[in-house]
């Protein structure tokens, strides 16, 4: 026992020291251990020649990192759209910086309207967004009831920066009236007349007086509405029959027998003064 003590009395001090050391190695690995995991995961977001820091974490607690499915990590940028990514997105932290950059391309819209002549939609306006320098090319569409009028804007050209608009005008399809005033043999009497109008408007056509004529029949509807195309309306007139008396003969009867009243008149009086 006394051996025992005597050996336990001159080893304490080495045993101290082997536990000391043991123990400085110990929080030597952890602070090393540390160092790994506490790096910077920076995030770079690139956007055509514009290099901005998005983002700079400190992570003390973790070893791997995951960016993938991260909606705050990969940024929704007005007037760019996502391009690519260089680094990983996902992976184990190592000693060092880790840098994921995003790359963005500036995008351009394209509007197309189709409207009537005073400014009003005819269908819902087309819209798509693309890469800057990208090509596209329009083209009018066909819309019942409508004529293509004119287009304002560049129907073949590239994105911009700023917004391309094309708009495509319409006007409402037109048909014309025609009336006809003729004889039976198809030679025309008077002039005739023609307007036209918006498809679908009513129209409602009458007959005229000519001298020495009288309407015989008539060709085609008088009411209606316009068509596209043309609607005639014809009007056919005979010679009105003859009475035998002339406007000169009626004339001369009634002058006639005028002059013979009054000689009669005069021939009474000068019988009853007599």
């Amino acid at each position: 026992m006394k051996r025992l003590f005597e050996y336990y009395k001159y080893n304490f001090f080495s045993i101290f020291l082997v536990g000391l050391l043991g123990g400085a190695v110990c929080l030597a690995v952890y602070i090393i251990q540390a160092g790994i995991v506490s790096e910077k995961l920076i995030f770079d977001y690139t956007a055509t020649t514009k290099i901005a820091l998005m983002g700079n974490e400190n992570v003390t607690e973790k070893k791997c990192y995951e960016l993938v499915n991260d909606q705050d990590v990969k940024e929704t940028i007005k007037g760019y759209a996502f391009e690519s990514v260089t680094g990983l997105e996902s992976g184990e932290y190592i000693k060092g910086d880790i840098t994921v950059t995003y790359v963005y391309h500036k995008t351009g819209k394209l509007i197309i309207n189709y409207v009537d002549t005073e400014g009003n939609k005819l269908l819902d306006s087309i819209e798509t967004e693309e890469k800057v320098g990208t090509e596209y090319k329009t083209s009018k569409k066909d819309i019942e009831g409508y004529d293509f009028v004119s287009v304002t804007g560049l129907e073949e050209g590239t994105y911009d920066v700023a917004d391309t608009i094309v708009t495509y005008v319409y006007e409402k399809q037109k048909g014309d009236l025609v009336i006809n005033y003729v004889d039976t043999e198809g030679n025309k009497l008077i002039d005739s007349k023609e307007t036209t109008k918006e498809v679908g408007t009513k129209y409602e056509t009458t007959a005229e007086e000519i001298d020495g004529y009288e309407l015989k029949t008539v060709q085609g509807e008088e009411t209606g509405t316009y068509e596209l195309g043309t609607t005639v309306v014809t009007y056919v007139y005979e010679v009105a029959p003859n009475t035998g008396i002339s406007v000169n003969s009626n004339s001369k009867i009634l002058f006639a027998s005028t002059s013979l009243l009054t000689i009669a008149v005069l021939v009474f009086r000068k019988k009853r003064f007599n």
